[in-house]
């Protein structure tokens, strides 16, 4: 599972992503990227690569120091677009719910995250736009059999 960050809409690039390993598992799962130090973006996509064919997302944290923002599934739902190879894509009683019919299915935000990253680097204490070095986590269920009616 890889993280994109860039620091404009669509500028995801070969060099700015950070990886996060996932078991095939019908259990929730905790899944943490740490972003390099020199780190400073707007935009991030998540790419949960090809050996799924659902997935389910329970929420989504950025994480500084012991601040959070906390995105819930109808907020991602809100936040995130998804490529064409992400069939169904919608928000459940258990978290933000997709299905995948392509190798290479993607969800990216378009919507700039600089004041809401500086805003928490602010009541973490370390000033507007330092060097990003806070934990971007984010909390995933990864189902193999997802069934969507």
């Amino acid at each position: 599972f890889q993280v994109f960050h860039a620091k404009g809409p669509g500028g995801f690039g070969d060099g700015g992503y950070v990886n996060a390993p996932v078991a095939a598992s019908d259990r929730p799962q905790v899944l943490s990227f740490r972003m390099p130090k020199d780190t400073a973006f707007s935009h991030i996509r998540f790419d949960p690569g090809n050996s799924q064919d659902s997935l389910l997302v329970h929420a989504m944290e950025f994480r500084c120091a012991r601040q959070t923002v906390h995105f819930g599934p109808g907020e991602l739902l809100a936040l995130f677009q998804p490529n064409e190879q992400v069939r169904d894509l919608r928000q459940t009683p258990e978290g933000l719910a997709m299905r995948f019919t392509g190798d290479d299915p993607f969800l990216f935000c378009d919507e700039d995250l600089r004041s809401t990253l500086a805003k928490l680097q602010e009541r973490a204490g370390n000033g507007p736009m330092p060097a990003l070095f806070g934990l971007l986590a984010a909390v995933f269920m990864f189902l193999t059999a997802l069934r969507l009616g």
